[in-house]
Protein backbone atom coordinates (compact mmCIF):
# COMPACT_ATOMS: atom_id res chain seq x y z
CA UNK A 1 0.00 0.00 0.00
CA UNK A 2 1.36 3.40 -0.93
CA UNK A 3 2.00 5.94 1.77
CA UNK A 4 1.81 9.71 1.19
CA UNK A 5 4.01 11.85 3.37
CA UNK A 6 1.69 14.58 4.68
CA UNK A 7 3.97 16.53 6.99
CA UNK A 8 6.96 17.43 4.86
CA UNK A 9 5.88 18.46 1.38
CA UNK A 10 8.14 20.43 -0.90
CA UNK A 11 6.68 23.80 -1.82
CA UNK A 12 7.24 24.72 -5.49
CA UNK A 13 6.06 28.33 -5.90
CA UNK A 14 6.08 30.33 -9.13
CA UNK A 15 5.40 34.03 -8.57
CA UNK A 16 4.44 34.96 -12.12
CA UNK A 17 3.65 38.41 -13.49
CA UNK A 18 1.96 37.13 -16.66
CA UNK A 19 0.18 33.93 -17.74
CA UNK A 20 2.41 30.86 -17.72
CA UNK A 21 2.55 28.54 -20.70
CA UNK A 22 1.04 25.25 -19.53
CA UNK A 23 3.67 23.24 -21.41
CA UNK A 24 6.48 25.17 -19.70
CA UNK A 25 4.92 24.62 -16.26
CA UNK A 26 4.33 20.91 -16.76
CA UNK A 27 7.85 20.48 -18.21
CA UNK A 28 9.31 22.27 -15.17
CA UNK A 29 7.41 20.07 -12.72
CA UNK A 30 8.27 16.97 -14.74
CA UNK A 31 11.99 17.80 -14.65
CA UNK A 32 11.71 18.55 -10.92
CA UNK A 33 10.07 15.16 -10.31
CA UNK A 34 12.68 13.35 -12.41
CA UNK A 35 15.48 15.08 -10.51
CA UNK A 36 13.88 13.95 -7.23
CA UNK A 37 13.85 10.30 -8.36
CA UNK A 38 17.48 10.61 -9.47
CA UNK A 39 18.40 11.99 -6.04
CA UNK A 40 16.62 9.16 -4.21
CA UNK A 41 18.77 6.66 -6.11
CA UNK A 42 22.09 8.54 -6.00
CA UNK A 43 21.71 9.31 -2.26
CA UNK A 44 21.14 5.61 -1.53
CA UNK A 45 17.56 5.83 -0.24
CA UNK A 46 16.37 3.24 -2.76
CA UNK A 47 17.87 0.98 -5.40
CA UNK A 48 14.93 0.87 -7.79
CA UNK A 49 13.95 3.99 -9.70
CA UNK A 50 10.29 4.92 -9.37
CA UNK A 51 9.57 3.45 -5.92
CA UNK A 52 9.68 6.95 -4.44
CA UNK A 53 8.10 9.78 -6.44
CA UNK A 54 6.73 13.27 -5.94
CA UNK A 55 3.00 13.84 -6.26
CA UNK A 56 1.03 17.07 -6.24
CA UNK A 57 -0.72 17.27 -2.91
CA UNK A 58 -2.29 20.69 -3.42
CA UNK A 59 -2.45 23.52 -5.99
CA UNK A 60 -3.25 27.06 -4.84
CA UNK A 61 -4.49 30.13 -6.64
CA UNK A 62 -2.73 33.50 -6.95
CA UNK A 63 0.85 32.59 -7.55
CA UNK A 64 1.20 29.03 -8.83
CA UNK A 65 1.94 27.06 -5.68
CA UNK A 66 2.31 23.28 -5.83
CA UNK A 67 2.68 21.35 -2.60
CA UNK A 68 4.64 18.23 -3.56
CA UNK A 69 4.79 15.18 -1.32
CA UNK A 70 6.69 11.90 -1.51
CA UNK A 71 4.81 8.72 -2.21
CA UNK A 72 6.32 5.31 -1.48
CA UNK A 73 5.05 2.39 -3.53
CA UNK A 74 6.29 -0.14 -0.98
CA UNK A 75 4.59 -0.22 2.41
CA UNK A 76 7.72 -1.76 3.96
CA UNK A 77 9.95 0.99 2.64
CA UNK A 78 11.49 2.93 5.53
CA UNK A 79 12.17 6.50 4.55
CA UNK A 80 12.53 9.80 6.39
CA UNK A 81 10.85 12.00 3.81
CA UNK A 82 12.03 15.19 5.46
CA UNK A 83 15.68 14.11 5.14
CA UNK A 84 15.24 13.19 1.47
CA UNK A 85 13.37 16.41 0.71
CA UNK A 86 15.95 18.58 2.47
CA UNK A 87 18.83 16.84 0.73
CA UNK A 88 17.09 17.11 -2.61
CA UNK A 89 16.37 20.84 -2.37
CA UNK A 90 19.98 21.40 -1.29
CA UNK A 91 21.18 19.39 -4.29
CA UNK A 92 19.00 21.34 -6.74
CA UNK A 93 20.23 24.60 -5.23
CA UNK A 94 23.85 23.47 -5.62
CA UNK A 95 23.28 22.69 -9.31
CA UNK A 96 21.61 26.05 -10.00
CA UNK A 97 24.29 27.94 -8.10
CA UNK A 98 26.94 26.06 -10.10
CA UNK A 99 25.48 27.41 -13.33
CA UNK A 100 25.29 30.88 -11.80
CA UNK A 101 29.07 30.68 -11.37
CA UNK A 102 28.96 30.87 -7.58
CA UNK A 103 31.01 28.77 -5.23
CA UNK A 104 28.90 25.89 -3.97
CA UNK A 105 29.57 22.48 -2.41
CA UNK A 106 28.95 20.48 -5.56
CA UNK A 107 30.80 17.18 -5.04
CA UNK A 108 30.97 16.45 -8.77
CA UNK A 109 30.28 18.55 -11.87
CA UNK A 110 26.64 18.30 -13.01
CA UNK A 111 25.77 15.64 -15.54
CA UNK A 112 24.23 16.45 -18.90
CA UNK A 113 20.91 15.21 -17.52
CA UNK A 114 21.15 17.53 -14.51
CA UNK A 115 21.97 20.47 -16.78
CA UNK A 116 18.92 19.73 -18.94
CA UNK A 117 16.72 19.37 -15.85
CA UNK A 118 17.97 22.71 -14.49
CA UNK A 119 17.09 24.42 -17.78
CA UNK A 120 13.56 22.98 -17.74
CA UNK A 121 12.92 23.78 -14.07
CA UNK A 122 13.66 27.50 -14.52
CA UNK A 123 12.06 27.85 -18.00
CA UNK A 124 8.79 29.48 -16.79
CA UNK A 125 10.81 32.07 -14.85
CA UNK A 126 13.22 32.74 -17.70
CA UNK A 127 10.32 33.73 -19.95
CA UNK A 128 8.72 36.12 -17.46
CA UNK A 129 10.84 39.12 -16.52
CA UNK A 130 8.85 39.84 -13.38
CA UNK A 131 8.63 36.31 -12.03
CA UNK A 132 10.42 34.37 -9.34
CA UNK A 133 10.73 30.68 -8.43
CA UNK A 134 10.77 29.72 -4.76
CA UNK A 135 11.39 26.16 -3.57
CA UNK A 136 11.44 25.21 0.09
CA UNK A 137 10.56 22.49 2.57
CA UNK A 138 7.11 23.34 3.91
CA UNK A 139 6.55 23.83 7.63
CA UNK A 140 10.18 23.30 8.52
CA UNK A 141 11.67 26.15 10.54
CA UNK A 142 14.99 27.38 9.17
CA UNK A 143 14.90 25.14 6.08
CA UNK A 144 16.71 26.11 2.91
CA UNK A 145 14.76 28.43 0.63
CA UNK A 146 15.77 28.40 -3.02
CA UNK A 147 14.97 31.66 -4.85
CA UNK A 148 15.59 32.24 -8.56
CA UNK A 149 14.49 35.39 -10.39
CA UNK A 150 14.15 35.81 -14.15
CA UNK A 151 17.62 37.27 -14.68
CA UNK A 152 19.18 34.38 -12.78
CA UNK A 153 17.03 31.86 -14.67
CA UNK A 154 18.30 33.15 -18.00
CA UNK A 155 21.88 33.06 -16.72
CA UNK A 156 21.39 29.44 -15.59
CA UNK A 157 20.01 28.42 -18.98
CA UNK A 158 22.79 30.15 -20.91
CA UNK A 159 25.48 28.56 -18.75
CA UNK A 160 23.83 25.13 -18.97
CA UNK A 161 23.65 25.36 -22.78
CA UNK A 162 27.35 26.18 -22.95
CA UNK A 163 28.08 23.36 -20.50
CA UNK A 164 26.16 20.80 -22.56
CA UNK A 165 27.68 22.00 -25.82
CA UNK A 166 26.26 21.59 -29.30
CA UNK A 167 23.79 18.77 -29.71
CA UNK A 168 24.97 15.93 -31.93
CA UNK A 169 22.39 15.18 -34.66
CA UNK A 170 20.83 11.73 -34.35
CA UNK A 171 22.04 10.92 -37.86
CA UNK A 172 24.79 12.67 -39.81
CA UNK A 173 26.76 11.68 -42.94
CA UNK A 174 30.41 12.76 -42.97
CA UNK A 175 32.95 12.32 -45.75
CA UNK A 176 36.70 11.61 -45.67
CA UNK A 177 36.91 10.64 -42.02
CA UNK A 178 39.92 8.76 -40.62
CA UNK A 179 38.89 5.40 -39.15
CA UNK A 180 41.18 3.32 -36.92
CA UNK A 181 39.94 -0.20 -36.25
CA UNK A 182 39.64 -1.24 -32.61
CA UNK A 183 38.51 -4.77 -33.42
CA UNK A 184 37.07 -6.40 -36.53
CA UNK A 185 35.71 -9.82 -37.47
CA UNK A 186 37.34 -11.46 -40.48
CA UNK A 187 34.06 -12.71 -41.99
CA UNK A 188 32.63 -10.02 -44.32
CA UNK A 189 29.10 -11.23 -43.58
CA UNK A 190 29.60 -10.94 -39.82
CA UNK A 191 27.65 -7.91 -38.53
CA UNK A 192 28.52 -7.94 -34.83
CA UNK A 193 31.74 -7.36 -32.92
CA UNK A 194 33.29 -4.70 -35.18
CA UNK A 195 34.37 -1.49 -33.45
CA UNK A 196 36.42 1.49 -34.52
CA UNK A 197 37.60 4.97 -33.54
CA UNK A 198 37.09 8.20 -35.50
CA UNK A 199 38.93 10.72 -33.34
CA UNK A 200 37.31 13.79 -34.90
CA UNK A 201 33.98 12.48 -33.56
CA UNK A 202 34.89 10.61 -30.37
CA UNK A 203 38.06 9.18 -28.78
CA UNK A 204 36.16 6.03 -27.77
CA UNK A 205 35.53 2.85 -29.80
CA UNK A 206 32.09 2.81 -31.42
CA UNK A 207 30.20 -0.08 -33.00
CA UNK A 208 30.76 -0.40 -36.76
CA UNK A 209 28.17 -1.40 -39.34
CA UNK A 210 29.17 -1.71 -42.99
CA UNK A 211 26.79 -0.62 -45.75
CA UNK A 212 27.54 -3.84 -47.67
CA UNK A 213 29.75 -6.93 -47.57
CA UNK A 214 31.79 -5.38 -50.37
CA UNK A 215 32.67 -2.39 -48.24
CA UNK A 216 33.83 -4.62 -45.40
CA UNK A 217 35.83 -6.82 -47.80
CA UNK A 218 37.93 -3.78 -48.70
CA UNK A 219 39.10 -3.82 -45.09
CA UNK A 220 39.25 -7.45 -43.94
CA UNK A 221 40.53 -9.02 -47.18
CA UNK A 222 43.57 -6.78 -47.62
CA UNK A 223 46.99 -8.47 -47.44
CA UNK A 224 48.28 -6.44 -44.49
CA UNK A 225 46.89 -6.41 -40.97
CA UNK A 226 43.92 -3.97 -41.10
CA UNK A 227 44.48 -3.10 -37.44
CA UNK A 228 47.73 -1.44 -38.52
CA UNK A 229 46.04 0.82 -41.08
CA UNK A 230 44.03 4.02 -41.10
CA UNK A 231 41.05 4.04 -43.47
CA UNK A 232 39.63 7.11 -45.16
CA UNK A 233 35.89 6.52 -45.12
CA UNK A 234 32.52 8.09 -45.72
CA UNK A 235 30.43 7.36 -42.63
CA UNK A 236 26.92 7.82 -41.32
CA UNK A 237 27.09 8.67 -37.61
CA UNK A 238 24.07 7.66 -35.55
CA UNK A 239 23.85 9.16 -32.09
CA UNK A 240 21.78 8.86 -28.92
CA UNK A 241 21.91 11.01 -25.78
CA UNK A 242 24.36 13.31 -27.57
CA UNK A 243 26.94 10.54 -28.08
CA UNK A 244 27.82 8.49 -31.19
CA UNK A 245 26.52 4.93 -30.86
CA UNK A 246 27.01 3.57 -34.37
CA UNK A 247 29.27 4.27 -37.36
CA UNK A 248 27.76 2.97 -40.61
CA UNK A 249 30.65 2.79 -43.07
CA UNK A 250 29.36 3.80 -46.49
CA UNK A 251 32.60 3.69 -48.52
CA UNK A 252 36.32 3.05 -48.07
CA UNK A 253 38.18 5.63 -50.15
CA UNK A 254 41.83 5.23 -49.18
CA UNK A 255 44.21 3.38 -46.87
CA UNK A 256 47.01 5.01 -44.86
CA UNK A 257 49.87 3.45 -42.91
CA UNK A 258 49.35 3.60 -39.16
CA UNK A 259 52.43 4.56 -37.13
Amino acid sequence: MAELEAEAPIRFELNNSKPVDLLDLTAALHAFGEAYQDHVISAGYDSERGNIRLFIKELRTGSIIAELASLAEQASFVLKHIDVAAGFVTHVNDILQYFLGKMSPVKEPPTRREAEQAMAIVEPVAKDGGSQLIVQIGKVEGSLVLRIDSQQANAIQNAARRYIGPTTPTSLVLQDQLLALYQVRGDPSQKVGDRGIIETISPHPVKLLFASEGVKKQIVEMHDNPLQKIFVVDVEVRSADGKPKLYRILAVKDVLVRD
